[in-house]
């Protein structure tokens, strides 16, 4: 577990760094939760939210490539963040449209196995309000977080290319499981969190909030970690 301690050092010698990245993770989440309810009728309220959104999706990409930079001593700044946001923003953006369909994909099918299989007397018209679904959903898109667990980092720390993350991603985590196993157990407390503590209702937004927060504090070592596996890795004969 030492890439989870350099990290754990990492954050408490560059807070700054670490709440701007759980800042930039945060908004658009809860941005979008808190546009969609019925309370914030407000427009002004509402195209704030928006820009917020807006704003820290377009600086995402560089938040991230400035942690890793930061990492690895080299220097940083601010002018860096929007450039490096401009160099890796559609190759970022592709991966993670990617990953998210592949996690819709299987969470189909097990919606599908879990109705028609295991338990035929659901009803399939009100089944994916249940928690139930939510389960599935959130059990879906770990696996597929937890086989491209390298696809985001491989763009940072080996090379720029979308398709080739895409490609190399599964197969890196197949070859090196056990190095892997880090990143098994912080995907796994994210799991447990998404599927145990309750943060859908904005009438405890208090809740919502620090939950995503911790969930952002949790993905902020699982990226630092898996880049500091991958960069340790031979790779080439992939």
């Amino acid at each position: 577990m030492k890439y989870i301690y350099r990290s754990l050092e990492f954050s408490q010698q560059n807070l700054g760094l670490l709440t701007l990245f759980i800042i930039v993770n945060l908004i658009p989440i809860l941005s979008n939760t808190f546009r969609q309810t019925e309370n914030n009728v407000n427009i002004i309220y509402k195209l704030l939210l928006i820009i917020a959104y807006v704003s820290c999706l377009l600086i995402l990409p560089g938040t991230y490539s400035i942690t890793w930079k930061k990492f690895k001593n080299e220097p940083i700044n601010f002018s860096l963040l929007i450039s490096e946001s401009k160099k890796y923003f559609c190759n970022l953006i592709g991966v993670t449209i990617v990953i998210a369909i592949l996690g819709l994909i299987i969470a189909v099918v097990f919606d599908f196995i879990y109705k028609h299989i295991f338990d035929k007397n659901v009803e399939s018209a009100g089944f994916h309000t249940t928690s139930e679904f939510g389960t599935i959903a959130s059990i879906s898109f770990y696996l597929v977080l937890l086989i491209y667990c390298y696809a985001v980092p491989y763009l940072y720390v080996k090379r720029l290319n979308s398709k080739r993350a895409f490609l190399k991603a599964p197969k890196i985590f197949i070859k090196y499981k056990s190095e892997s196993a880090p990143i098994l157990v912080l995907l796994l407390i994210n799991l447990l969190i998404i599927l145990y503590v309750p943060y859908d209702s904005i009438e405890s937004w208090q809740i919502t909030v620090s939950v995503y927060v911790i969930l952002s504090y949790i993905n902020f070592y699982i990226f630092l970690v898996s880049c500091q596996i991958l960069d340790e890795l031979d790779i080439s004969n992939i």
